[in-house]
């Protein structure tokens, strides 16, 4: 089965964009099921599901359990960003991903490492967005979701 993965990291806007490509498409939203610290962790589902999944992927999931041709969409944030936005989720408990605004924190240097080095192992093949392209303009970044990946209407 070829599924939809978003490849991406803590904060990107990656939750949202995700269930909306599935609700979008009659997809299954599959969540994290390569989070190994998460009961929802369901590798299985990745040969057993009848229907095209779409889930997320993370720097500390089992990605290496990826098998075959999968439909990647990359969704980056700038690592700033993302810092800021885990900042205010831990201080507030708001863990939505709507955009927060005049965060001028600069990550720790370890942070952009991490960040750096996950989104060097990307494919070669995939789809690149940019958290301001999903925020600014959802509905072409969903079009151009469906026709990357080749999804048919149903």
């Amino acid at each position: 089965m070829n599924h939809i993965i978003l490849w991406s990291a803590m904060r990107s806007g990656s939750t949202e964009f995700a269930k909306d490509i599935a609700r979008s498409n009659h997809l299954k939203y599959a969540d994290e099921i390569l989070n190994p610290s998460l009961s929802k962790y369901n590798p299985s589902l990745l040969n057993q599901s009848s229907t095209r999944l779409v889930f997320k992927l993370f720097v500390e999931h089992d990605y290496h359990l990826l098998q075959g041709k999968h439909c990647i969409i990359v969704l980056e944030r700038m690592p700033s960003q993302r810092w800021c936005s885990l900042l205010h989720a831990k201080r507030t408990s708001d863990w939505t991903g709507r955009k927060r605004r005049a965060c001028k924190k600069n990550p720790p240097l370890w942070f952009k490492k991490q960040h750096l080095r996950w989104f060097r192992k990307r494919p070669s093949e995939h789809l690149y967005l940019t958290f301001e392209e999903i925020i600014s303009n959802r509905t072409l970044s969903l079009n151009a979701v469906k026709s990357y990946c080749k999804i048919k209407d149903t």
